[in-house]
């Protein structure tokens, strides 16, 4: 049996458990800065074709940056600059004007 005391505690209870749910994805979102160190290896063969070069380079910032699992719009668009930032410093330090020149081409830069 229920005693009326119960009764008048289980809403605010369940209210508030319910609240801790919504909380957590802000929480997450606070993990999730701009200025979070992201680790990647990049595997860079001259004699490769630009296309391919490029190609890897970005698959492989965006196996680096992107999080698996459903995620709010702005941790995808956190995402989406960690590649962009990460692509732009591995084109930087190849130095080749026809990897530039695709990534310009391609709307990234």
């Amino acid at each position: 049996m229920v005693t009326p005391a119960l009764k008048l505690y289980a809403f605010p209870l369940a209210l508030l458990m319910l609240s801790a749910g919504i909380a957590a994805p802000k929480a997450v979102a606070e993990s999730f800065r701009p200025g979070r160190i992201v680790e990647a290896r990049f595997v860079y063969k001259p004699s490769a074709p630009a296309e391919q070069t490029y190609a890897n380079f970005r698959a492989t910032s965006e196996r680096a940056c992107n999080s698996p699992g459903p995620r709010s719009f702005s941790l995808r668009k956190l995402d989406q600059l960690c590649v962009k930032d990460l692509l732009k410093q591995v084109l930087a330090r190849v130095s080749r004007t026809d990897l530039t020149e695709i990534h310009a081409n391609k709307g990234h830069g």
